[in-house]
Parts: structure tokens; sequence; C-alpha cells
């Protein structure tokens, strides 16, 4: 793997890499413990247009002399809503969250993404949720009233 490089885009240049991610999927989760066969990959191509046009998409790619090894992407979403309307219903911690990204765990956790829930969509495996402070943004009310201190 001389050369082994990361680059980190926009929705417009994934585009260009559609059929180079559609195939990666397909061959990455054909395996276990996922065993998906072409119903889910024609699925995951609706989602990948649909997520293409999100605002906020951003996607992180890793090719090795020009082939692709590992694809990572996510798009910004408003606290309160939810990445498959018919999952269960996240924890309300989750659910108050101001913005997910639902990246690639490794690349990510390096970047400083952490571990904030978990989800159980119906119709694929569960996926953790990952979320990382965004500089500049406001900071959230604790979820807690702070401890009182003593006044003397």
């Amino acid at each position: 793997m001389d050369g082994l490089t990361y680059t980190i885009t926009d929705s417009a240049a994934a585009r260009q890499l559609t059929e180079d991610v559609r195939n990666l999927y397909a061959a990455v989760y054909a395996e276990a413990p996922y065993h998906e066969g072409p119903v889910h990959v024609r699925q995951f191509r609706r989602w990948w247009s649909d997520h293409l046009r999100r605002p906020g998409f951003a996607f992180a790619y890793a090719t090795d002399g020009g082939r692709l090894l590992g694809v990572s992407y996510g798009y910004t979403m408003p606290g309160g809503d939810w990445i498959e309307p018919n999952a269960d219903e996240p924890p309300a911690l989750l659910r108050a969250a101001e913005k997910l990204l639902v990246p690639a765990r490794r690349l990510y956790e390096r970047m400083g993404w952490r571990q904030y829930g978990q989800i159980r969509p119906r119709s694929v495996p569960n996926m953790d949720v990952l979320v990382l402070r965004i500089a500049g943004a406001p900071p959230r009310p604790p979820t807690t009233p702070p401890a009182p201190t003593d006044p003397s």
C-alpha cells in the first residue's frame, strides 16, 4: 500500500465515485455479519443518491493506486430529525442532539468523534451514532442541573 491516500471532499466529488462506492458497498456488505444482497445494494444506491443532496454532506475516502479501499460519509441533520423514520425511537438524549453525522468509526474517532448512542433500524443492521462538537457551536445545556454550591 505504497500509494495509500486519504481524501475528504464534498458531494460533487463524491457523486463522481458513485459506481465505485456502490461496488465497495456490495462487496463489504455481502460478507458476515451482514449477508446483504442485490436488494440491499439497490436500497443503498437510493440512499446514496438522497444523501448526496443533503446539507453539509462530507465524504472521506481511502485509495491505493486509484483503487477505492474505504469510504465514510455523513451529512448535517437538524436536532430532532432521525436517520430512518421507521427505526426504534432513539433515547431522549440522542433525540436532543443538535447535529448528527453518521460516519465510519475509526477514521472519525481519530478526528475526535465519540459514540453518542445506537439506533436499531428495521431494514439494516444496528448502527452506532457518532457526534462531533462543531467549533463555534453554542454549548448544549446540561442534561442535569449543576449541583448546588455551599455558600459558606
